[in-house]
């Protein structure tokens, strides 16, 4: 295949997976994703780089709509995966602004898409840790072991104070599995907290009736107190 028909075929198959409205196309956004995506790799691997600096190539990227994702779920996703993939193709992405900021927004504002921040924003001053302190949609504590693994590498992360913001973050109602899913982050991290620290998040934790009710209330609570006690030295005075 000479280069001119690859990239024919390649901005056929773009448009047929993420600008066509036509319902065959939305029908079998798989199989398109499929060859979009090997397309891609194909590209890149075999030095096709100005590929994707072609006019008829950025210009059909910047066809894509928010609407005609927001229509497709299963198009979104083949649109998410290419661009976390490539680079090449998030920076003509990045150009459509109402669709990148759309698609960002969508990944990152879920806990699971937060290891993305740096793929979206790869010369973002923010820290992925202060992206997740300003945006309190995703402080979820039933995901607290898979943010911290994304945010504690970063300069500006606080243990103390992360497990603070996940711990006000439990929801007052139809709370039990964040609550036990905190706890049980919680208790892998007491060695690495202050004994005032650790006190601070149970006062958090006591005045919230989804903690305290808990069927596992008792143990948790029980392997902190044993913690904190192990771990506090009392002087004698009486000399």
């Amino acid at each position: 295949m000479t280069y001119d028909s690859f990239k024919k075929s390649y901005k056929t198959f773009i448009r047929l997976l993420l600008v066509s409205d036509d319902k065959e196309c939305v029908k079998n956004v798989y199989g398109l994703y499929a060859f979009a995506f090997s397309m891609t790799d194909y590209a890149i691997k075999n030095g096709y780089i100005s590929l994707f600096k072609e006019e008829t190539i950025v210009e059909i990227f910047s066809k894509i709509t928010e609407d005609s994702l927001k229509d497709s779920s299963s198009r979104v996703k083949a649109m998410i995966s290419i661009i976390t993939s490539y680079p090449i193709v998030m920076d003509i992405v990045r150009e459509n602004e109402e669709v990148f900021n759309y698609v960002s927004n969508r990944v990152l504002k879920n806990p699971h898409g937060l290891k993305f921040y740096r793929a979206f924003f790869p010369r973002e001053s923010m820290s992925v840790y202060s992206y997740f302190k300003e945006n309190s949609v995703i402080h979820e504590a039933s995901y607290s072991g898979i943010i911290y693994e994304v945010v504690k590498d970063c300069d500006d992360f606080d243990l103390s104070e992360y497990a603070m913001i996940i711990a006000k973050a439990i929801p007052k109602f139809n709370g039990f599995s964040d609550a036990d899913c905190f706890m049980s982050f919680f208790k892998e991290h007491l060695n690495e907290l202050s004994i005032e620290d650790i006190e601070s998040v149970m006062e958090v934790y006591r005045n919230n009736n989804q903690c305290t009710n808990r069927a596992r209330h008792g143990v948790d609570l029980a392997e902190v107190k044993k913690y904190i006690d192990e771990h506090t030295f009392v002087t004698d005075d009486s000399e």
